[in-house]
């Protein structure tokens, strides 16, 4: 299929421009999710997804589809892991997290450090200022969650976050082109020396890498929805 025959068939996605994708990406997603679930976005170069149970189809089928693609960054930075390898070899890399990050384990194991934490972060706030919630509540909240799950408690939120924000500078670079910092590289060695150091598997390094990334995405994004829905902060209070 050429481009011109992709863009005729996905007129959606060949709509969305890339401004959109950064500034109000989930409006394009609900126009996608609606009328073109699979769609190519010729902004981006690739295929979006955008209904759960066509990602779930898409995720496991490993002989159709690859996630091994030299376009993915965060590889290229990181080194092979469980993001960048498809079928057994995925399995192999993943086995040995899974258990721990089921929600009974997790429960058992952690609950009674995440209520204490949140607390504490939510205590340290400033009052009657503006506060950035993302990088005073929930930058620390997913470091020192990962750091004491997986054993690196030593280590401190401020410690870890300029290497995060270097690593992650880095793959936004190298998405656009650009060469990979020393600064970047350093932040990747120090990272995998921690880990070497505590006797974790050398992957780790993505473990660690990706609960930061998705817990203070997720959590600033529940923030903002609670803050911003008429009735939503009154129904978890009234109902925690």
């Amino acid at each position: 299929m050429t481009e011109s025959d992709r863009v005729e068939r996905f007129p959606v996605g060949a709509s969305i421009t890339t401004e959109e994708l950064e500034t109000e990406p989930y409006a394009a997603f609900d126009r996608l999710r609606e009328t073109e679930p699979v769609s190519w976005l010729p902004a981006y170069g690739g295929w979006f997804i955008t209904r759960r149970d066509l990602a779930v189809q898409a995720m496991r089928d490993a002989e159709a589809l690859t996630v091994d693609d030299p376009r993915f960054t965060t590889a290229a930075i990181l080194g092979p892991s469980m993001l960048s390898i498809d079928g057994p070899d995925h399995a192999s890399y993943r086995e040995p997290y899974s258990p721990s990050f089921r929600p009974s384990s997790l429960n058992s194991t952690m609950g009674e450090f995440l209520d204490a934490e949140a607390k504490r972060l939510v205590a340290a706030l400033p009052t009657g200022e503006a506060t950035d919630l993302r990088t005073k509540l929930a930058g620390p909240m997913a470091v020192d969650s990962i750091l004491t799950f997986m054993g690196l408690d030593a280590l401190t939120s401020d410690e870890v976050l300029p290497w995060y924000g270097s690593i992650t500078a880095a793959i936004t670079g190298l998405t656009l082109g650009e060469t990979v910092s020393a600064e970047a590289e350093e932040a990747v060695a120090e990272m995998k020396a921690v880990i070497t150091k505590a006797d974790l598997r050398p992957d780790a390094i993505v473990v660690l890498f990706g609960a930061i990334e998705t817990v203070e995405g997720m959590i600033a994004n529940a923030l903002w929805h609670l803050l911003s829905t008429p009735g939503a902060w009154a129904a978890v209070a009234a109902d925690r």
